[in-house]
């Protein structure tokens, strides 16, 4: 457990001291008649030499500076579980690199590099690098980060982790002709309680493409390779070989596009398998406001040879979707239709499972001010698989819909919004039902201009019809109604100088907490500032008391440019 450390507060006071003593603007008014008795005349030729001087000073462009450090000193003490608080990201000890900028400004036809670095070695960190050659007409670009996390378990586990990284080359080939090279690493070593076993799995991808573009059409082929490999021993060796093609043209009001994908899979003593895709898509614009747009798409699966249970052999789609737009809003309406060929799980049948979705979008400006917005889906099953399990019912939802309506608008000075969402799932093989509610309220205002204010409230509640099977394990625990106020406030002292803070209050039926973030801004030079936060965090284990926590965080940080 780390502990909070007083040793930070004495450097804090002196600074914000400082600060606010810099803030402070004790000049008097000038008075024309005393400064002209006490100011001795200016003779001729220095009014010649301070006018020549705020010449060339006037003349003069600020200086750049391109180069920034960042410093943070960060601490923090808590009470309860460090998993549930530390889930997602480990919170970093001082001293701690925020963020270094290392750039190399461009001149006519000379390379440009930025470098980006935060964090230290054995924590969080994250790393990027970008340079341009325009005399070569290429573009480079590096990528890395490493994150640690924990898995939440009431047992303790080793700390989890997640690398990537990636090199990526653009190269300009002619006047209409482009294309890249990419590498990228993936490592993700994740440590679980057991009996569930620990994995550390490693993936490399390399890919290439190639693009020829022109004013009637493009066309262009990429390559893709992913080789997986999992050194716990879990998952076999795969790899993956993936080549794409594409092609467009334009030709007045009609654009056309297909595509084509093949990938082979190859798998550690196993027989190989193989994806393969066409698509195409097509827009025809009817007139300068309205459109047409249609497509179709095929893929075929090859698995049969080592896929020893379900599995798909053949999915096909096609839709076609109609947007137009008037004065004061737009209408889009679609419409998508989907049927795949699957195996069952003794090979002995292959079911059509079939599925129309339907959707729209409209939007309608009310008023000068306010906006109406309007989407709605829904997936409707006509056919589902037969399942071969010890429970034979269906294993899919015969609907899935989802409805959202957005008042949005207000003055320059005060802008608000209002949302409805509706999400329902159901499941007629099962008598399940999952029905979801969401009301949102938000606004923001500026009450003058150095303050500015907003709030949120979002609500949750949901509707659930059980299996009338199932008593052990309730499906109603799993979706807890919930509710959540966030309010904040900014306020801009001068340009130098300024305050935020962000209260947030949420309460479900599994947990309740609050999280204050307050923050103070100060710029001491044109190259130097510093900026400190304070954040008491709260939340409770409603159900078993076990993975709550109470912690407060402060954070220091200095930058400086050069």
């Amino acid at each position: 457990m780390r502990v909070f450390s007083n040793r930070f507060l004495p450097l804090t006071a002196l600074l914000l001291v400082f600060s606010s003593a810099l803030a402070q603007d004790d000049t008097k008014p000038a008075d024309p008649a005393k400064d002209a008795k006490e100011t001795p005349q200016a003779t001729e030729p220095a009014k010649d030499a301070k006018e020549a001087k705020d010449t060339k000073e006037a003349s003069e462009e600020p200086k750049l500076l391109w180069n920034s450090i960042t410093f943070g000193l960060n601490s923090f003490r808590y009470s309860g579980s460090d998993r549930r608080l530390q889930q997602y990201a480990k919170l970093d000890g001082p001293p701690t690199l925020s963020e270094l900028v290392i750039g190399m400004p461009a001149r006519t036809m000379s390379p440009f590099v930025r470098a980006v670095l935060r964090g230290n070695p054995g924590q969080d960190r994250v790393g990027e690098l970008y340079m341009a050659f325009p005399s070569l007409h290429a573009i480079v670009k590096a990528e890395g980060s490493t994150s640690d996390y924990n898995n939440t378990a009431w047992e303790p586990t080793k700390t989890s982790l997640d690398d990537v990284a990636k090199i990526y080359w653009e190269q300009t080939l002619g006047p209409t002709t482009g294309g890249f090279v990419m590498w990228r690493r993936d490592i993700q070593d994740e440590n679980f309680v057991p009996p569930f076993p620990s994995n550390r799995i490693v993936t490399s991808t390399y890919a290439a493409s190639i693009e020829n573009r022109n004013k009637s059409g493009s066309m262009g082929a990429s390559f893709i390779e992913s080789r997986l490999n999992d050194e716990s021993g879990a998952l076999p060796t795969t790899a993956r070989h993936t080549g794409n093609f594409e092609a467009t043209m334009q030709s007045g009001a009609l654009d056309l596009r297909a595509t084509a994908s093949y990938t082979k899979i190859q798998q550690r003593a196993q027989g190989d398998t193989g994806i393969g895709s066409l698509g195409f898509s097509g827009v025809f614009d009817l007139n300068e406001l309205s459109s047409l747009e249609i497509d179709a798409c095929g893929v075929h699966y090859s698995l049969g040879d080592v896929t020893q249970s379900a599995y798909l052999k053949q999915d096909t789609s096609f839709g076609a979707r109609y947007t137009t737009f008037w004065e004061e809003g737009s209408l889009n309406v679609g419409f998508h239709h989907r049927e795949v060929q699957r195996m069952r799980q003794d090979h002995s049948y292959v079911d059509v499972p079939k599925w129309n979705t339907y959707d729209f979008r409209l939007k309608q400006r009310l008023s000068p001010t306010w906006r109406l917005t309007v989407r709605g889906t829904w997936d409707r099953a006509l056919a589902l698989a037969t399942y071969q399990t010890d429970d034979p019912r269906q294993l899919a939802w015969d609907d899935r819909a989802m409805l959202t309506a957005k008042l949005e608008g207000g003055t320059p000075s005060l802008v608000s919004y209002l949302s409805y969402t509706y999400r329902l799932r159901q499941n007629f093989g099962r008598n399940v039902s999952i029905g979801w509610n969401n009301f949102t309220l938000g606004a923001s205002k500026d009450i003058s201009p150095k303050l500015s204010v907003f709030a949120e409230g979002s609500q949750d509640t949901f509707a659930i019809g059980d299996d009338p099977l199932n008593t052990a394990d309730p499906l109603g625990a799993y979706f807890p109604k919930s509710v959540s106020l966030t309010t904040g406030a900014t306020f801009v002292r001068s340009p130098r100088e300024s305050f935020s803070g962000v209260m947030q209050y949420f309460l479900t039926d599994n947990w309740v907490g609050n999280q204050v973030t307050l923050s103070y801004r100060r710029s001491l030079s044109a190259a130097n500032s510093f900026d400190v936060s304070l954040a008491p965090w709260r939340m409770s284990d409603r159900l078993y008391g076990l993975t709550g926590y109470d912690a407060t965080l402060f954070s220091l940080r200095f930058t400086t440019k050069f």
